[in-house]
């Protein structure tokens, strides 16, 4: 096992400098990004000699200079702003030049040196000769910025950013940076110890004799970066290396024109457990879901022949299926599901294919049945979460496999039908435990000077309650049920079933943890009167006299307890 005097340090070996080729390109590059830059100035009028505000433009796309009309901080929100024709426009606003018609932003000339910035990472391969050995093959991502300063000169900044030299059977990083999320230059190349690979979503490479030459006589020669680069989706070059070093196989997936098939999966293992502000993961992608024991190309895509595998690129190149998509697919095969390309098709055309996935019910299938629903009854909205939440309750209570139950006639019906259902009994099961606990509590259901309080008896009570005092109460028929928290009605005796007051009860130290009224009110004085007396009843054992009427602390005396 090498130790680290072994590895070799190639920061010595990278340039520092961007190349004139990536200058020429940067500079060539179609920015997007251009600004309309515009500070107040004084103008005098010739024949009065009355000075007034106007605004001095400068379009950072066609350079012409022009004059406009001074909006000043109350265009939008205290932003500073100009008149274009007939429309005031604020800073950060967009609108178009007035002389080119080029989209522009407008922004006000305040102090800052840099306008309308935007960044750029193309990739440049290099080699690092090794004596004896082949050439390491070195990817270098580079950060280009372009701004305006104030007078609407455009300026490119091109800094390495990281560096990946490939081996023989491993690769090396090194980083001119000082971390991932808040980065900090450093002066020299750094090589990191062990490896995580960050070469994220590369859309451009600069490269002006050709990747294919490029990698020639390097280490690289035999990994088809040539192909995987042009697959057609964003690449992760770095993430293909490394794969193609640990399974060289994974070369013949590129040859017979499954390179988008493949891009695609380790951009989805890549999306996969991300960190905090970070699109994509470090982890080097491994593919688990393909076979890699097996030799041929269609075998490690687990396809049933070439004929199979042709029609997989082709239905890839017509609708660009995604790694989530063929990950499910691969998956299902590797579990002996008899899914065919037909499927992964189905699955793409969903929202939430992975519930359709989870089941043994083929995608192709399930999307036929959905379309004609949605052709049948548009208004319906029916999808694979409606068909599956229907299958789940459904298989609570009858045999699905009736295909009439299985594929119902209308499926939002038949859904809300069973929906329905289970709230009916899920509700008479929460009413009897609360009226479980409202026998328990009648103990302390007590009346005195015309005002009676009880506990609630079920969970309609409770909604009831919510409804006619405007406050949460009806939320609380969970917590009952099980005993968490007491519920009790206030009402006065004259009107036993007029909503008043409603008071939660603390289970375990017998302390009122509210009383509210209409629209959450608090306690009138007779209302406040009467829980305290009741609650010293309570804490005092809920005792009554041989008439049944309770004994109230400093009330009744103790001699006419039963």
């Amino acid at each position: 096992m090498p130790t680290s005097s072994d590895v070799r340090d190639y920061c010595r070996d990278l340039p520092t400098v961007a190349p004139q080729y990536l200058r020429e390109w940067a500079e060539k590059r179609g920015w997007k990004q251009h600004a309309l830059l515009f500070k107040m100035a004084w103008v005098k009028d010739p024949i009065t000699g009355i000075k007034s505000k106007a605004a001095e433009c400068i379009c950072t796309c066609c350079g012409a200079k022009t004059w406009e009309g001074w909006v000043g901080a109350g265009c939008h929100n205290g932003r500073n702003g100009i008149w274009i024709g007939t429309r005031a426009v604020g800073e950060w606003d967009e609108t178009v030049c007035q002389e080119c018609g080029a989209k522009v932003v407008a922004r006000h000339l305040n102090g800052g040196d840099n306008y309308a910035d935007e960044e750029a990472w193309p990739l440049t391969l290099h080699r690092i000769p090794e004596p004896g050995k082949a050439d390491r093959l070195v990817m270098i991502i580079w950060k280009v910025d372009k701004y305006f300063d104030r007078g609407g000169r455009r300026h490119i900044t091109i800094n390495p950013w990281e560096a990946y030299v490939a081996e023989e059977k491993t690769m090396r990083r090194c980083t001119k940076h000082g971390g991932y999320y808040y980065s900090y230059w450093i002066h020299e190349w750094q090589q990191v110890r062990g490896f995580s690979e960050g070469l994220q979503a590369i859309r451009e490479i600069v490269c002006p004799e050709g990747i294919e030459t490029a990698v020639e006589g390097t280490t690289c020669e035999n990994a088809k970066l040539e192909i995987y680069m042009s697959s057609g989706g964003i690449v992760f070059p770095a993430a293909w290396v490394r794969l193609w070093q640990m399974r060289p196989r994974a070369e013949t997936l590129l040859t017979c024109g499954a390179g988008n098939i493949v891009d695609n999966l380790i951009g989805q293992e890549k999306t996969e457990n991300t960190g905090y502000r970070c699109r994509y993961n470090f982890r080097i992608p491994r593919l688990r879901e393909l076979n890699w024991k097996a030799q041929r190309p269609w075998e490690i895509l687990r396809m049933h022949g070439k004929d199979e595998l042709r029609e997989a690129v082709e239905m890839q190149k017509e609708k660009n299926l995604g790694g989530k998509t063929w990950k499910m697919w691969l998956k299902a095969r590797e579990a002996g599901k008899p899914w065919t390309l037909e499927d992964a098709a189905a699955l793409e055309a969903m929202k939430s294919p992975e519930r359709i996935a989870d089941t043994e019910i083929r995608p192709a299938k399930a999307l036929r049945y959905l379309d004609a629903q949605r052709r049948r009854w548009p208004e319906d909205k029916a999808d694979e979460i409606l068909l599956t939440d229907y299958w789940a309750m459904a298989a609570e209570g009858y045999d699905l496999n009736d295909p009439d139950l299985l594929w119902p006639d209308r499926l939002k019906r038949e859904h809300d039908r069973l929906a329905a259902k289970q709230k009916r009994e899920a509700n008479a099961a929460r009413d009897a435990k609360i009226e479980a606990q409202a026998r328990k509590l009648e103990q302390f259901a007590m009346t005195m000077d015309g005002i009676t309080i009880r506990p609630a008896r079920s969970a309609g009570e409770l909604e009831a309650e919510g409804k006619c005092l405007h406050h949460c109460v009806g939320s609380y028929a969970e917590r009952v049920a099980k005993g968490e928290t007491y519920i009790f009605f206030i009402r006065r005796e004259a009107e036993p079933d007029m909503s008043w007051f409603t008071l939660n009860l603390d289970k375990a130290k017998r302390n009122v943890i509210q009383n509210r009224g209409s629209r959450n009110c608090d306690r009138t004085p007779e209302v406040q009167a009467f829980e305290d007396a009741w609650i010293a009843w309570v804490r005092a054992g809920a005792q009554r006299d041989k008439n049944g009427e309770p004994v109230i602390p400093g009330i009744h005396k103790k001699e006419d307890v039963a």
